[in-house]
């Protein structure tokens, strides 16, 4: 697949996660982290680790897995060693999430901006977020008139 192709699959992906609330956005996150680690949804709801069931919902797994997943996506996408480490960088850093790359940053900004607010903290992520040519084909741009 080629980056434009990727890039409008991902965006397809974000516009869908935008009309979720906060909370299901983060369970799509960990529903990644599942299937990433080996964790498998079955027909009745239930999820299974290792032979024995882990979590009766996606609710209920985001709910238990929560430090696992932030740690594992900001293992993936940053040089930080998990979350609490990215909440606390040093120097007034704050993150750009380049949720027009990975989807996955979307779930991740909104704990961020989260775990800031429980921290009193005032930085928040800065979001790139899909363009609208990511999403449909672009059309003829004509000249703008001249005045």
């Amino acid at each position: 697949m080629d980056d434009q192709e990727s890039g409008r699959q991902n965006a397809v992906l974000v516009a869908g996660l935008l009309v979720l609330p906060k909370q299901q956005r983060f369970q799509e996150l960990a529903k990644a982290f599942a299937s990433a680690h080996g964790h498998i949804p079955t027909e009745t709801g239930r999820i299974v680790a290792e032979g024995r069931v882990v979590a009766h919902g996606w609710s209920g797994y985001a709910r238990r897995y929560r430090p696992e997943i932030l740690d594992w996506i900001v293992a993936e996408v940053s040089p930080y060693a998990g979350f609490d480490a990215l909440l606390g960088a040093e120097g007034g850093y704050y993150p750009t999430m380049r949720i027009d790359v990975d989807w996955r940053m979307l779930p991740l900004a909104d704990a961020y901006d989260a775990g800031q607010e429980d921290r009193a903290d005032r930085r928040r992520a800065f979001r790139t977020m899909p363009g609208q040519d990511a999403v449909a084909e672009p059309e003829e741009v004509l000249p703008a008139p001249r005045v």
